[in-house]
C-alpha cells in the first residue's frame, strides 16, 4: 500500500506589534519566525523520511540577523534558496533539496532526516541557537547531532571556545568532569555517581586502572563548542564521543557564577549585562 505524505509548511510569529519592552543598542532587533517541511514516501519498498523544523530571522535586517539566517541554512543544507528573506522559502528549499537526494543514488530509496533549530537564548548582549539532527541513510547507523552557537548582538560575530580563557588547567577539567558527572546521575537516577563508575562508564573494558586515573585528571573536551544558554554554559558531548550510543548526548550547563572564572575578556563581557 502506498503511503505519500507531501510537503507542509506551519508558520509561527515569535515577535509581535507591540514595542519591545527593553530597547537594544542597534536597530537590528531580532524577530524569529518558525517554518516546518514533512515528507514522506514508503511506496514500492521505499523508506524516506525528511522533517524539518526550523525558527528563521524575519525579517534579516542587520549584521545580527544576517549572521545568524546564514548560519541556520549551513546547518540545513547546500545551496541557497530562492529567498532567504522568506521562512517558508528556506525550510521548504532544503526539505525539497534534502527529499530528492534519497532517490539519486543505485537501489532503493532510504534516507531518514529529522531536523530542528531553534533559538534557545535572547539576552541583552548574545543570542543563541541550536541545531539538532537524527540521520541515517542505507541502512547505516543513525547519525545525532547537537551543536549550538552565540552570536554577538551588536555585529553578529559567533563565538565558541573562544568564550574560554584557557581549557587546559585542571580545575577546568575537573568542571568538566562534574558536569558530566550530573549527568550520568540523572540518566541513571543515582544521587552519586563514583570516580570509578563514571570512569568505567567512558572507558572500555581494557583500560586499566592507571588509564582510567589519567582520564579522570585530563577529561576529554567536547568537539563541539560551548554556547551560552539562558542560565550558563552549555556543553555538549555527541553519542559514542565519550560514553556507549545508549547513554545518548552527555550534556550539562554550568552557571554562570561557576563558569565567570573560566571565561575570556569577551566572554565575560558577553554576560556583563543580564
Amino acid at each position: 500500500m502506498m503511503v505519500l505524505l507531501m510537503a507542509a509548511t506551519v508558520t509561527l510569529s515569535a515577535c509581535s506589534n507591540k514595542r519591545p519592552k527593553r530597547p537594544y543598542q542597534k536597530p537590528d532587533t531580532l524577530c524569529v519566525d518558525s517554518a516546518s517541511y514533512f515528507r514522506a514516501d514508503t511506496a514500492r519498498g521505499y523508506s524516506v523520511l525528511v522533517r524539518i523544523t526550523a525558527q528563521y530571522p524575519t525579517p534579516v535586517t542587520g549584521p545580527l540577523s544576517a549572521s545568524v539566517a546564514s548560519w541556520v541554512r549551513s546547518r540545513l543544507g547546500e545551496g541557497t534558496p530562492p529567498d532567504t528573506m522568506d521562512v517558508h522559502s528556506v525550510v521548504d528549499y532544503y526539505g525539497r533539496e534534502k527529499f530528492m537526494s534519497a532517490f539519486g543514488g543505485k537501489g532503493k530509496p532510504d534516507l531518514r532526516f529529522d531536523g530542528t533549530v531553534r533559538l534557545v537564548a535572547q539576552r541583552r548582549s548574545y543570542v543563541s541557537f541550536r541545531f539538532m539532527l537524527k540521520q541515517c541513510a542505507g541502512g547505516t547507523p543513525g547519525l545525532t547531532t547537537d551543536v549550538g552557537v552565540t552570536f554577538r548582538r551588536t555585529d553578529g560575530m559567533t563565538f565558541g571556545w573562544d568564550l574560554i580563557r584557557d581549557t587546559t588547567t585542571t580545575a577546568f577539567h575537573h568542571l568538566m568532569r562534574e558536569g558530566v558527572r550530573s549527568y550520568f546521575s540523572t540518566l541513571l537516577h543515582e544521587d552519586e555517581v563514583s570516580n570509578i563508575s563514571l570512569a568505567a562508564l567512558l572507558t572500555s573494558n581494557d583500560f586499566n586502572e592507571e588509564d582510567e586515573m589519567a582520564l579522570l585528571k585530563h577529561f576529554p573536551l567536547p568537539k563541539c563548542q560551548p554556547y551560552l544558554s539562558r542560565h550558563g554554559m552549555t556543553f555538549v558531548y555527541q553519542p559514542y564521543e565519550i560514553a556507549p550510543y545508549s547513554a545518548g548526548a552527555p550534556q550539562f550547563t554550568v552557571p554562570f557564577e561557576q563558569i565567570k572564572p573560566f571565561l575570556s575578556r569577551q566572554g565575560r563581557k558577553l554576560i556583563q549585562k543580564l
